[in-house]
């Protein structure tokens, strides 16, 4: 389990006579002190809606009894959940300003396992007995004193505990003293005469539940609220009206279908009045998302500002060549999304456009150390600017709820994260979801990663498992799975195979590759990125300072002579770069935005260089393939060219 990582201030607090959450203010609208919510780092809280309500309680339930769950979370009152470090998805969920207990889903057995806490336990205990262990007085004051239970301690046990199962521990009078892991059956902990019974989590003298009265909606919640919400709103649209007089020309707003990305088209639109606003739809977007971006743009009286760009059917191509993606290698983001964003600033807005984006500090490391106006490197002409950057999940829920907005109804079906709907960043636990709500997007994906794994591999494994445990989303497994690791030797990155030096005349002469090419005029098209080339009897040559290179058709680069190795390896990584991109170019568009000069196009669902080419080299810098393939150690061109 990752350790808790603070990515910035908790701001959730709760008034106890209000029974609401209140964000950053010590003082609820109606005077009364608020108190700080014992959130675990990083504190991202948002509303438990629909699906996702009903599945902690249906947990609750499959532990404690039937309707349990709709007791301890119950309709009238407000119920937050608070996303926890764990190995998948984990969540805490908070009801009268307190945690309840903690939800782990455990991929290896796809099922859930719930942690009370000890307030979740002494309500659990008055409206079940299951998962009881009574432990006589001596024993409870040493529980209480940081003990666990040991065997001779216990006076009665549900026999139907099992070993590794939560277990709530009583005094003698059924209150509530301790909660903890079994280590033994219900029976063992009656009959056995030593051994611990249960390894205590937490534990604290007895006292009653504090069970706050309800009647509280969301709507109260923005409400009560308001003040933090019109505060953060001011700052966020002087922010925006800020960078657009700093950053004057095209604008632009990112849009996702999230709510991140809809609560930053709420304030540009009311920070500024000239702008776009750009969808890009990956081609493995959920059908929802396509359909309700067009809706609440129109909803929204913006239609015309409206620009979607499409990766089409790109994905799917590139898998045979990168492989699965992966946490650890998401290539997709680049072909996908940020190749597209590219071509669009590159056709749409001249070449530079200010992008305001729904990136918040809270979800994630690498966005907490992002600054609020950065350059993507990878979309050269783009200044990204993040108006909520400080905003906390549940700043952004109450903004919208506030609004009034149409909200993505995949929300409402139990998703927390709306994206590409086979993410690799996604938790098993959508991925079961997505089984249930989108059977044949599932299987759709399943089936194509199965076929991959199973002709890609280099050791018999249980693909199956490999599937259903989500170990595909790793090239370099963590280390819970290090046994079960899938090879993906046949998805290594390339590099240039081995090479050949010798003396030509006193000068140095390099070569390799010895594999047929079979479209030697997308090689010559693509060594255009070095110097003007020619071709002759299936030859393509260049010069690159003064440095002859050559591309055969039979297969073989050579580069020289040169009066260095250093100079004639440089020039043969580009020549060798340029026959990588001419053979396995995906068309994702980030070179169109990279040239200087306008140079290429996307031709055939491939970049293709025009007669205005300045041979400056910058395409073959900044391509999501060759970053790829040039970071693994080298491999024959034969495996390379087998692809497909």
């Amino acid at each position: 389990m990752r350790g808790a990582v603070y990515l910035g201030k908790l701001h959730l607090r709760w008034c106890k006579e209000c029974n609401l959450p209140i964000l950053e203010e010590s003082m609820c609208p109606r005077g009364h002190k608020t108190i700080a919510v014992r959130l675990t780092p990083p504190g991202d809280a948002y509303p438990a809606l629909a699906d996702t309500l009903d599945t902690i309680r249906s947990i609750v339930d499959a532990s404690y009894g039937p309707k349990v769950g709709d007791k301890l979370f119950p309709d009238e009152k407000v119920v937050l959940l608070n996303d926890i470090p764990a190995k998948d998805k984990a969540m805490e969920a908070i009801v009268d300003g307190m945690v309840l207990g903690r939800f782990f889903y455990l991929p290896e057995i796809e099922r859930w396992v719930l942690k009370p806490t000890i307030e979740g336990a002494r309500r659990i205990r008055l409206l079940s007995d299951s998962k009881s262990v009574v432990a006589d007085e001596g024993a409870c004051k040493s529980i209480i004193g940081g003990s666990s239970l040991l065997a001779p301690g216990v006076l009665e046990a549900d026999l139907r505990i099992k070993t590794g199962e939560e277990a709530i521990v009583t005094n003698p009078l059924g209150e509530v003293v301790a909660v903890g892991s079994a280590r033994m059956n219900g029976e063992s902990m009656i009959l056995e005469s030593h051994g611990q019974a249960v390894k205590v989590r937490s534990s604290s003298p007895p006292e009653p539940p504090h069970i706050l009265p309800g009647g509280q909606t969301w709507r109260d919640v923005a409400k009560a609220n308001e003040s933090v919400l019109t505060k953060r709103e001011t700052e966020a649209v002087d922010f925006i009206r800020r960078q657009a007089k700093r950053n004057p020309g095209q604008t632009c707003v990112a849009f996702s279908g999230g709510k991140d990305s809809l609560s930053t088209l709420l304030l540009v639109k009311k920070a500024i009045d000239d702008f776009k606003i750009l969808f890009v739809d990956t081609g493995i977007e959920f059908p929802e998302t396509v359909e309700y971006t067009y809706q609440v743009i129109d909803e929204l009286g913006l239609t015309d500002k409206l620009i979607v760009e499409s990766a089409g059917n790109r994905f799917w191509t590139a898998l045979d060549i990168f492989g699965p993606p992966s946490r650890d290698a998401r290539w997709c983001c680049k072909v996908c999304k940020l190749g597209p964003t590219t071509s669009i600033i590159h056709k749409v807005f001249g070449g530079q456009v200010l992008m305001f984006v729904g990136q918040r500090r809270y979800e994630s490391i690498q966005r907490q150390s992002r600054r609020r106006v950065t350059k993507n490197p990878w979309v050269p002409g783009q200044t990204t600017a993040s108006p909520i950057q400080h905003w906390t999940a549940l700043h952004v829920w109450l903004y919208l709820i506030r609004e009034g907005v149409r909200l993505n109804p995949l929300y409402g079906q139990g998703y927390a994260r709306i994206g590409c709907f086979m993410c690799p960043a996604s938790d098993m636990w959508q991925f079961r979801l997505l089984e249930k709500t989108h059977p044949l997007l599932y299987k759709k994906w399943t089936d194509r990663l199965r076929t991959l794994i199973q002709n890609r591999m280099d050791r018999q494994l249980d693909v199956d498992r490999l599937i259903r445990t989500g170990l595909w989303r790793w090239r370099r497994p963590p280390g819970w799975a290090k046994e079960e690791a899938i090879s993906y030797s046949s998805f290594e990155k390339i590099q240039r195979p081995p090479i050949s030096k010798r003396l030509t005349e006193d000068r140095l002469s390099i070569s390799s590759l010895d594999r047929p090419l079979e479209d030697m005029n997308r090689v010559e098209n693509a060594l255009n990125a070095l110097g003007e080339t020619s071709r002759e009897d299936g030859l393509v040559s260049t010069n690159v300072r003064g440095i002859h290179v050559e591309v055969s058709s039979d297969g073989s680069l050579k580069v020289g002579p040169a009066d260095s190795e250093k100079s004639a390896l440089d020039i043969y990584e580009k020549a060798f770069s340029c026959v990588v991109k001419a053979s396995y170019c995906v068309g994702c568009g980030t070179c169109v935005g990279v040239c200087p000069v306008g140079a290429i196009e996307i031709r055939d669902g491939k970049a293709w260089i025009g007669p205005s080419c300045t041979h400056c080299s910058a395409c073959i810098s900044l391509c999501p393939l060759l970053t790829w393939a040039m970071k693994r150690p080298s491999r024959p061109l034969d495996r390379l060219l087998d692809y497909g």
